[in-house]
C-alpha cells in the first residue's frame, strides 16, 4: 500500500519505496523548517516579555505573556506531532 498525497505513488517496481521516501523527506524538511521558524519567534517573543517586564508595562507585559503562551502551545504541539510520527514508524 502507497501512501497518497497531491501525487500518484509508483505502487510496484523499483521506484515504489523512492517515491514514497522523497515524499517523507519532504515533509520532514518543511517541518523543520517551520520548527525553525517556530522556534525563532518564540526568542523574539520572549526577548519582547523580558524587555516589557524590565519597563514594568504592565499592558505590554500581559501581551507579551499572552504571545508566549501561544508560542509555547505552538511548540509543544509540534513536538507532541513528532513524537506520535516517530512512534508510528
Amino acid at each position: 500500500m502507497a501512501i497518497r498525497t497531491g501525487f500518484e505513488f509508483f505502487e510496484s517496481g523499483p521506484f515504489a519505496s523512492a517515491s514514497v521516501n522523497i515524499e517523507v523527506m519532504s515533509q520532514n524538511l518543511y517541518y523543520s523548517y517551520l520548527l525553525d521558524q517556530s522556534i525563532a519567534q518564540h526568542e523574539r517573543s520572549k526577548e519582547k516579555f523580558e524587555k516589557a517586564l524590565r519597563t514594568n508595562d504592565l499592558e505590554l507585559v500581559e501581551q507579551a505573556r499572552t504571545q508566549l503562551d501561544h508560542l509555547e502551545g505552538i511548540l509543544k504541539l509540534a513536538f507532541t506531532y513528532n513524537a506520535f510520527e516517530e512512534l508510528e514508524s
